[in-house]
C-alpha cells in the first residue's frame, strides 16, 4: 500500500509488511558529496570514513623562460623519474646471440636482483651486465643458467644482456625477479622503471610510527643539509630522523601524549635540499614537551625532525613503533585524544609522464591514464614532410609546416619546445613556433635558413623537442593491480589528507568525498 503524504508528491510511503505492521521507507543519506580540488596536497575536513566516489589525477608541464636554440629550456611534466634504468619490457637496443639494453653512459652501474619468492621456473635463463650487449664480450652473470649467481654485479659495462635471446626469457625473469639497474656501487630498494606518482591518503595524524619509515640512529641522514649537521652518535642508537612534505605558510603541531619517554628536539624546515629555519628545540629550557606548534615559512617544502628518549638514553626501533606522539596540520589541544597514524598508498608507474599544456592535460582516473598531449622529437628526416609557408609578411624570416596529429584549433597555445618559444600565429616576422589548425609551424631568420634544404640540414643538427595536443585523446589501461588499490580508497573520520609526490612537477588532483552533514 502507497500512501500520499500531501499533494506535492510521494514525501513518505508506507509498506504493508506480510508478517502485519509497516516498514519505514528508507532514510536520507547523512552525508553532503563534495568536490573537491587542488595542487599536490588536499585536507578533507570532517570527512567520514567512505569510499572516495571520484579520484583524478590532473597532469602539468612548466618550462623556463625564452626557449630557443642557443637557449633550449627543457619541458618537464610530473612525475618522479624513477632510479631504475632497465626497462626490459621495451624492444632492446641488440639483437645478436643476446638480447642487450643499453642502460649506461659510462659509469658505474649496478644491478640487483630480488627473488620475488614465487618459486617460477627460470631454467636455462641468463642475465648479467656486458659490455656490447649483444655477445659475451665482458659479460657479468647475474643470473647464470637459472639459478642466483650474485644479487648484486657492480660495473662500468654499458648494457643489460639476457640469453636465450627471446621473449620467453625476459618474461620468466621478470617473473620471477624484481631486476633494477641505477647509477652507483650499491643497489637500493627496488622501484619499477618510469614516472613514478605516488598518492598517499592518511588520517588526522601525519606521524607515522612504522620503523620503517625512520632513519634510526644514522648521523649521516643529515648529508645535504651542511648547515644542520647531527653531532656524531655515542655507542649504541640515540636518535631516530623523520623526513616529510609539508606546506608553505602552513601551522603544525606535535603533541606528545607520552611525554615521559620521547620528544622532538630539533625541526628542519627545508627548500628542497637547503635549510630554511632551525628549530632547536633541546636549547630551550622551557619548552613544554607536551606541545610544539609553528607555522612553516613561505619557502618551505619539506621538514626534517628528530626523535629522542627525554632521558638520553638508546633510543630503539621499538620506541618509534609504540610512541604516542602526533603531528597534526593546524591547532590542537593537549587533551586530543591519540589518533594512531593510518595511511593508503598506490604507486603508478608509467612509461611517459603527465602532462599539461594550458586547458589540456593528460589524467589519470580508476579507469586508466588519458593521454591528451604527445612527445615528438623533430630532426628534419626524411620522413617529415616539410614544406615552406611564407607569407606576404615575412620580410626577415622564412616559416617552415609540418603536417601533425594536433588538435585543430586557431590561436591557441597548443604546443610546448625546448628550443623555440610559443608565438601567436599573427605575429608573422617573429621567431617562434605555433600551429594553425592541424599545420606546425617553426619560424626562423632568413640567413639562417634560407630554404627548405638548409631549414633540414639545421634541424638535423638542431633537433626539436615538442609536446603537443592531440586531436584525439588515447587510453591507456592501468594495471589491474592498480586499478583496484585506487576503487578502495577511502577518507577517514575527522580529517583526510590526500597527498600527491609527481616529482618536481607538482601534479593536480580532483576527487569526491563525504562529509558529514
Amino acid at each position: 500500500m502507497l500512501k500520499m503524504v500531501d499533494g506535492t508528491g510521494i514525501i513518505g510511503v508506507d509498506m504493508v509488511c506480510p508478517l502485519g505492521g509497516t516498514v519505514s521507507p528508507p532514510q536520507p543519506p547523512n552525508y553532503d558529496k563534495v568536490e573537491v580540488e587542488g595542487v599536490g596536497s588536499l585536507v578533507l575536513p570532517n570527512s567520514l570514513k567512505a569510499p572516495l566516489e571520484r579520484v583524478e589525477l590532473i597532469g602539468n608541464s612548466t618550462q623556463g623562460e625564452n626557449p630557443a636554440p642557443d637557449n633550449p629550456q627543457e619541458i618537464k611534466s610530473a612525475g618522479r623519474k624513477s632510479k631504475n634504468l632497465l626497462n626490459l619490457q621495451k624492444q632492446p637496443d641488440v639483437k645478436e646471440i643476446y638480447l642487450g639494453w643499453k642502460v649506461s653512459d659510462g659509469r658505474n652501474v649496478v644491478l640487483s636482483v630480488k627473488d620475488k619468492g614465487n618459486n617460477a621456473d627460470i631454467t636455462g635463463c641468463y642475465l648479467g651486465l656486458s659490455r656490447t650487449g649483444g655477445s659475451s664480450d665482458g659479460v657479468v652473470w647475474a643470473v647464470n643458467n637459472g639459478s642466483v649467481a650474485a644479487k648484486e654485479v657492480v660495473s662500468k659495462n654499458q648494457y643489460v644482456s639476457v640469453f636465450p635471446s627471446n621473449e620467453t626469457t625476459v618474461r620468466k625473469l621478470l617473473e620471477r625477479f624484481d631486476v633494477q639497474v641505477e647509477y652507483g656501487n650499491n643497489a637500493t630498494d627496488y622501484e619499477p622503471y618510469g614516472y613514478l606518482i605516488d598518492l598517499k591518503i592518511a588520517g588526522e595524524n601525519l606521524l607515522s610510527n612504522k620503523s620503517a619509515d625512520w632513519q634510526i640512529g644514522k648521523q649521516t641522514s643529515w648529508s645535504g643539509y651542511p648547515d644542520y649537521p647531527v653531532d656524531a652518535n655515542v655507542p649504541g642508537i640515540s636518535n631516530a630522523l623523520f623526513f616529510m612534505n609539508v606546506k608553505p605558510s602552513t601551522k603544525y603541531t606535535f603533541v606528545n601524549k607520552e611525554n615521559d619517554k620521547l620528544w622532538v628536539n630539533r625541526i628542519i624546515e627545508c627548500e628542497g635540499k637547503k635549510g630554511v629555519r632551525n628549530h632547536a628545540l633541546y636549547q630551550n629550557e622551557s619548552l613544554n614537551y607536551n606541545k610544539y606548534t609553528f607555522i612553516t615559512k613561505d619557502r618551505t617544502t619539506s621538514i626534517i625532525f628528530q626523535i629522542k628518549k627525554i632521558d638520553n638514553t638508546e633510543l630503539l626501533s621499538t620506541d618509534i613503533e609504540s610512541n604516542k606522539i602526533m603531528l597534526v596540520e593546524g591547532e590542537v589541544n593537549e587533551s586530543t585524544p591519540y589518533e594512531p597514524y593510518t595511511e593508503q598508498s598506490v604507486q603508478i608507474a608509467l612509461d611517459e609522464p603527465l602532462r599539461g599544456i594550458g586547458e589540456y592535460n593528460d589524467t589519470i582516473t580508476k579507469d586508466g591514464v588519458v593521454r591528451k598531449i604527445k612527445k615528438i622529437v623533430l630532426d628534419g628526416s626524411e620522413d617529415e614532410k616539410w614544406a615552406l609557408s611564407n607569407d606576404p609578411l615575412n620580410v626577415t624570416t622564412n616559416r617552415f609546416v609540418i603536417r601533425m596529429n594536433v588538435i585543430n584549433a586557431y590561436y591557441k597555445m597548443l604546443t610546448m619546445c625546448n628550443k623555440m618559444a610559443w608565438k601567436h600565429m599573427n605575429q608573422v616576422d617573429v621567431v617562434g613556433q605555433s600551429t594553425h589548425g592541424v599545420n606546425f609551424y617553426i619560424t626562423l631568420p632568413k640567413d639562417l635558413a634560407p630554404d627548405l634544404q638548409t631549414f633540414r640540414t639545421w634541424l638535423s643538427q638542431n633537433p626539436l623537442t615538442v609536446d603537443y595536443v592531440l586531436a584525439e585523446p588515447v587510453t591507456e589501461l592501468l594495471p589491474e593491480s592498480v586499478q583496484a588499490q585506487l576503487s578502495a580508497l577511502h577518507s577517514y573520520n575527522g580529517t583526510t589528507h590526500i597527498t600527491v609526490d609527481s616529482g618536481e612537477v607538482p601534479c593536480g588532483i580532483k576527487l569526491t568525498y563525504r562529509k558529514e552533514k
